[in-house]
């Protein structure tokens, strides 16, 4: 699916495997109407745009977010270093901008 591929390229250079990547999940935002779907993870880019046909539009924003957290954060940290950073950046982002956490979680 295209999470797979898009932390698989993130990893590492490009060539590594996380071992988290059950959770992340692709959240689809319309920027006009503020609808949000979250999508599921072993969608293909072609799966995507046969549901969604608008979303090539300047009003819809597809972005890349940890979606479930393990409850040991210190483990998640020790285990998986970018996956946490991630999640820590997102959360940044989000708090401060509002429109960035619509739909969050």
């Amino acid at each position: 699916g295209i999470i797979g591929t898009v932390i698989s390229r993130q990893s590492l250079g490009g060539g590594g495997v996380r071992e988290n990547t059950n959770m992340f999940a692709l959240h689809l935002r319309n920027t006009i109407t503020r609808e949000v779907n979250w999508l599921q993870n072993d969608l293909t880019m072609a799966q995507v745009e046969c549901r969604y046909p608008n979303l090539r539009g300047k009003d819809t924003k597809l972005e890349l977010r940890v979606r479930y957290i393990l409850e040991d954060l210190p483990l998640l940290c020790s285990k998986d270093r970018h996956t946490f950073n991630f999640f820590c950046e997102q959360r940044l982002i989000s708090s401060r901008s509002p429109s960035a956490s619509e739909g969050h979680y």
